[in-house]
């Protein structure tokens, strides 16, 4: 009987590190898991871990040995997040989507990578197709590749991500507001400083802002425009326990994205007892079952108005909060699991 590959394709993002690395260590020991862009410590002990070359090696790996491995250990089934080694071999070869943003978002960008991106865009198109199964991590990522191609029913998985790596044992809530994202346009950031300032100024809160660094010169214009530097409340780069920290400190979570597909960010503030007050856009009516406070996202008025009724109204912070943190224990690796080992 052969055997299942697991081929992932990671990155130094929270959101990506935490994702692989729970599902690695949910999954069967006997069964074979190649990494790019990580280091074996990050995922854990695997018997048949195999870490990609880089550079020119990479391209002999992917070509070469790759195939070969596949064709020898008779490989059943490919699961992966990466758009060229569904093509490897393997019988069903199942996709895993997390994010098509790229494709969607009309961001002001250089005539070469829209270039490269239509050619991404197509490739990803003709790996839908190619694909035996397809996993989306919830119903909004599905919708949002449905704008670029149609996908059969027969081929649709909804999985969302797990959150019970975190403990949820201690919560000392000191801070009123936490923010979390990063230097990107889709995060608005304009519209969260905006509030978090004038409510400083007004309201005197206590709060904290955690950015990570994405795009250099958005992060450039951002610092500048609003003294991000002289704030004692800007907290850069921090990894992912120390973002999970300031959760469990803090009452409500701002969440004022444009697009994500299922955000860590949202699931461990939910499992940290925070409310929550987001967009009215991409999945989060869906991941938070509508127990959130939701603004129009074009709306700055908006946005602060709502803020600042739910501010004013401390019981109905603590309620929201306990709602979020019970409905986080649907979210769990085991089913994340389970949904990529029954297929």
């Amino acid at each position: 009987m052969g055997k299942n590959l697991f081929l992932f394709n990671t990155s130094n993002e929270f959101g990506s590190n935490t994702y692989f690395k729970n599902i690695i260590n949910h999954l069967p020991d006997n069964d074979y898991y190649v990494i790019y862009k990580s280091d074996k410590i990050l995922m854990g002990k695997k018997k048949n871990l195999i870490i990609s070359p880089s550079g020119l090696k990479k391209h002999i790996f992917n070509q070469v040995y790759l195939p070969i491995l596949i064709h020898k250990l008779k490989i059943n089934f490919i699961y992966t997040n990466s758009m060229i080694a569904i093509f490897l071999g393997g019988k069903k070869n199942i996709l895993s989507v997390r994010n098509v943003d790229p494709f969607l978002n009309k961001f002001k960008i250089g005539f070469k990578y829209r270039i490269k991106l239509n050619l991404i865009k197509n490739l990803f198109i003709f790996s839908l197709l190619f694909a035996y199964k397809i996993v989306f991590v919830s119903n909004f990522s599905l919708s949002a590749v449905s704008k670029i191609i149609k996908v059969p029913k027969k081929k649709i998985i909804i999985s969302y991500h797990g959150v019970d790596h975190v403990d949820k044992s201690v919560f000392h809530k000191e801070y009123d507001f936490l923010f979390v994202g990063k230097f990107i346009h889709y995060h608005n950031l304009d519209f969260v400083l905006s509030l978090l300032y004038k409510l400083e100024k007004n309201f005197n809160i206590n709060y904290r802002i955690v950015l990570g660094d994405f795009d250099i010169s958005l992060k450039k214009e951002i610092t500048k425009k609003y003294q991000l530097f002289k704030n004692k409340n800007f907290l850069n780069n921090l990894n992912n326990n120390e973002v999970i920290t300031l959760m469990k400190k803090s009452k409500i979570l701002l969440f004022p994205s444009s697009y994500e597909a299922c955000p860590f960010t949202l699931l461990e503030a939910m499992s940290c007892s925070c409310a929550v007050i987001a967009s009215d856009a991409g999945p989060n009516r869906e991941i938070l079952n509508n127990k959130g406070i939701f603004y129009n996202i074009n709306s700055f008025e908006d946005m602060y108005q709502k803020t600042l009724e739910i501010f004013n109204k401390k019981t109905k912070v603590k309620e929201l909060g306990e709602i979020n943190c019970f409905n986080s224990k649907q979210y769990t690796w085991i089913k994340t699991r389970d949904n990529i080992i029954d297929l």
